[in-house]
This record gives C-alpha cells, sequence and structure tokens, in this order.
C-alpha cells in the first residue's frame, strides 16, 4: 500500500522539477532531485541552488549543493546528511 501511495505521488513532484530543469537529466539525477523536492517541497526545490547550478551547466556543483539541505528547525540532522550524502552520489553518477 506504501508503494502504491508514493508511485501516487511521484508524478507531484517530479513535473515541476521537469519544467525547472531546463538541462538534460540521466534518470538518477533526476530521482536525486525529484527526491529532493519530495522533502523539501518542488517550489524551493526549483529555486535551489541544485536546480541553478544544474542549468547552469555545473553538475559538480550542483550535485554538490544536495548537503546544504541537511538541517531541520535550524539544526543538522544526521539522517538528513546521510539522506542528502547519497543523493549527492546518485547526482554525480555519469552512468
Amino acid at each position: 500500500k506504501c508503494k502504491e501511495m508514493l508511485a501516487e505521488d511521484i508524478p507531484k513532484y517530479a513535473a515541476p522539477i521537469e519544467k525547472c530543469v531546463k538541462v538534460h537529466m540521466p534518470p538518477h539525477r533526476k530521482a536525486a532531485l525529484v527526491s529532493l523536492a519530495y522533502n523539501i517541497g518542488p517550489e524551493r526545490a526549483c529555486k535551489s541552488t541544485v536546480v541553478r547550478k544544474l542549468n547552469a551547466g555545473d553538475v559538480k556543483g550542483a550535485c554538490d549543493a544536495f548537503m546544504m539541505w541537511n538541517r531541520g528547525g535550524g539544526r543538522v540532522i544526521k539522517g538528513l546528511t546521510n539522506r542528502r550524502a547519497q543523493e549527492r552520489l546518485d547526482c554525480l553518477r555519469n552512468d
């Protein structure tokens, strides 16, 4: 049931990312961005340094910028740091 609910929600987060990112993204990079949008909201994701740098052609800078989103309530959260680190790795993949 949870997987079904997630599958229904993903398009709500993927569609705005597809609109605001103006460059080609391999599937793993898109998945990382959709994950970020799912967590912080699509509007914030589209206004983020991640998207800004990606659209400027700075893939490494964009991927590194995932790490800026590891706080909750003004403090660093280990779980968010771990999640962002994985998203960063997915973003950096070249396969």
